[in-house]
């Protein structure tokens, strides 16, 4: 895998670098580079802007934690950063104006900003936050372990280590098993809801037989009764027949009274005509009672009439005479009476044939009753079976998933990752300290396990000092051993992240990391990091006592206005 390093960094209004200053790096494999400073003029090295060109590469690799509109230099028009790096064979410029921009192999990069950022992570094959992990140790910041809670341990190395994707693994199960839960609860509420039911619904065999034999009872007395004779069908016919002499008599008996109501009709409309006939003879008109004499012809015209009317009146009579002779009412009585009869024995024979239909009836309608529970039932069964296959499916999924976050969470894969981790970190620290001559008598013990009260094992990261084989407290620690042992963790867990990662990074920016230690210890310390580092060691520090041990020196000055490298 190629190696990226820095080939110079180009920097313009940010801080106390207003004009635009280019600070090569040597292109050598390995080496330690000592930015120093001072004021022109002057002995003194602080605000010179040494941090400044750190401070510039971490801008341009996005993991500054200072907001551009604090750096912009107060004499400057605008912040211009351009860093140049190369793994040998493609040369990739970074560029913040404070946006983002790329180009590789001086060709820019057409993207949006959001992809600038995602070519910025494929070029360095890290996240911002590992690239500020493995290559940049700010000025005045603490010891990562020594100093941090456990929590933030946790995060730093999750996040570093690009754990996070487990966790988020394991938070899905516990999320996914909180909601098959909840749906074994649902399910076993429908089946005790489903059990209660059947118990109420429950058709005994008892019950079943009852029916049945009832049913077949109640066909067979039917069957029985509608194959016998009773005589109905007789009685029946004599009541057509009775039925056909009352329709008889009655008919008889309109007609004369039909014939007897014309003749009434009849007799006043002749004793009309008569009255008029009178009056025609006496030689008066009939109308204006004049003299008249013309009238025998009207006489012998309704006389005529007279003569018709009575021939109706004859007729009539005639069908008097024949009706009179049917119209017999004691034995229009007699029928009456017998037909009552009849009807009553025709009562009283159907009776057994109609209790017979009703109580058939009504064993069909209980056997139809049983039949539909009886399907209620079975259907109800089904349901439930199917309702305890899928309850013991989703314990079977529960039980997966508590196996499943057990084995990649903090008590298993997860918690063996960091129990590895924190192991290599621990055996590399021990091995950095025992070079450090004010601190090579003490050892550190980087441990995640601790159990509580109750006997549950809850993972919590505790580093622990002895000294010759006795725990010490770090606040026993002077100054100096304080920052040689937080020297020795961080870059015990830079090079156990490195390991992990696969950096392709060649580069490790110290921002004044050794102050505090004396010469003899910082040389001590700037050999064994030198040793570590596979790449470029580049180190701000205000000594000059040790520059020798430096492979290359960038000076940086400050004029009281601006600063630049001489």
């Amino acid at each position: 895998m190629s190696t990226l390093k820095p080939v110079f960094i180009e920097i313009s209004g940010f801080r106390s670098f207003s004009e635009k200053e280019i600070v090569h790096f040597p292109q050598s494999k390995r080496g330690a580079i000592l930015i120093n400073g001072k004021y022109k003029d002057g002995t003194t090295s602080s605000g010179s802007g040494k941090s400044s060109i750190l401070m510039a590469m971490a801008f341009a690799l996005g993991f500054c934690d200072v907001p551009s509109t604090e750096l912009k230099s107060w004499y400057g028009k605008k912040i211009n950063i351009r860093l140049r790096l190369t793994d040998g064979t493609n040369i990739y410029d970074i560029v913040r104006d404070p946006k983002l921009k790329l180009m590789v192999n001086e060709a820019p990069y057409e993207g949006t900003s959001a992809g600038a950022k995602e070519k910025l992570d494929e070029i360095m094959r890290s996240s911002p936050e590992l690239v500020k992990a493995l290559t940049y140790r700010p000025q005045r910041e603490r010891g990562v372990f020594l100093t941090n809670t456990d929590a933030k341990n946790k995060e730093f190395l999750t996040k570093i280590l690009k754990l996070d994707e487990i966790e988020a693994a394991v938070d899905l199960f516990a999320a996914e098993m909180s909601s098959k839960v909840s749906g074994i609860a649902m399910i076993e509420q429908s089946i005790d809801q489903m059990s209660s039911l059947i118990v109420t619904s429950k058709v005994h065999d008892d019950d079943v037989r009852a029916a049945k034999e009832s049913l077949d009872s109640t066909k067979a007395r039917l069957d029985e009764l509608q194959s016998q004779s009773d005589g109905s069908e007789l009685i029946k016919k004599e009541l057509i027949h009775i039925d056909l002499e009352l329709n008889k008599i009655q008919s008889a008996s309109m007609e004369v009274y039909s014939a007897k109501q014309q003749n009434m009709s009849i007799r006043q409309r002749v004793e009309l005509i008569q009255a008029e006939i009178s009056k025609l003879k006496s030689g008066n008109c009939p109308t204006c009672e004049r003299e008249w004499d013309k009238f025998h012809g009207l006489v012998d015209q309704k006389g005529g009439e007279i003569n018709q009317l009575v021939e109706s009146m004859k007729s009539n009579l005639t069908v008097i005479s024949a009706a009179s002779a049917i119209v017999n009412e004691d034995y229009r009585v007699s029928l009456s009476d017998r037909k009552n009869q009849l009807h009553g024995e025709l009562g009283r024979n159907a009776a057994p044939l109609n209790d017979a239909i009703q109580a058939h009836s009504l064993a069909k309608t209980n056997c139809a009753n049983i039949s539909r529970s009886l399907d209620s039932l079975k259907s109800l069964e089904i349901q439930l079976s199917t309702k305890k296959e899928d309850l013991s499916k989703a314990q079977i999924e529960v039980h997966v998933l508590e196996h499943s976050s057990k084995l990649l969470g903090r008590q298993g894969f997860l918690g063996g990752i960091f129990d590895e981790v924190l192991r290599e970190i621990k055996g590399r620290a021990n091995d950095l300290m025992s070079y450090m001559p004010n601190i090579n008598t003490f050892s550190i013990d980087i441990s995640s396990n601790s159990v509580t009260q109750s006997g549950k094992v809850n993972k919590k990261i505790k580093v622990s000092l002895f000294k010759d084989g006795v725990e010490k407290s770090v606040k026993t620690l002077s100054g100096g051993q304080m920052v040689a042992l937080e020297l020795c963790t961080d870059l015990a867990v830079s090079e156990t992240i490195r390991a992990r990662s696969g950096s392709n990074l060649g580069w490790v920016a110290l921002d004044e990391a050794m102050d505090g230690l004396d010469v003899e210890t910082k040389v001590a310390a700037l050999d064994i990091i030198k040793s570590k580092v596979d790449g470029l060691l580049i180190v701000v520090d205000h000594s000059t006592e040790i520059k020798e041990a430096f492979d290359s020196v960038i000076n940086v000055e400050y004029d009281g206005k601006r600063s630049y490298v001489s």
